[in-house]
């Protein structure tokens, strides 16, 4: 029987029943942002300008898709590329189309 076994713990004590921390509380943090990641990218010159990003949608070490595009078609002659958190990225280009 586990309760029973005489091992590393001392006889009679069920290392699964011992406290994880003996530091104290511990305060959990919740934020619903996460930093998406990503690289937006653009060169202008005097008659071109070229604007170029990843379609990466990443948390940490996870990757949620590859097919997530950051530059945004406004109107005819202007773009725009954000990167960072994806939702506020979606809220942003979404304002300014209408207002446009």
């Amino acid at each position: 029987m586990l309760s029973t076994a005489v091992g590393c713990w001392g006889p009679g004590r069920d290392p699964a029943m011992e406290p994880a921390s003996t530091a104290g509380p511990v305060q959990l943090r919740f934020s619903p942002y996460a930093f998406n990641g990503g690289t937006v990218l653009a060169i202008a010159g005097e008659d071109f300008s070229i604007v170029a990003s990843d379609t990466r949608l990443s948390e940490g070490y996870s990757i949620h898709t590859r097919d997530s595009p950051k530059c945004y078609k406004l109107t005819d002659k202007t773009v725009i590329g954000c990167s960072g958190f994806h939702g506020d990225c979606l809220t942003l280009t979404k304002i300014i189309e209408a207002r446009l």
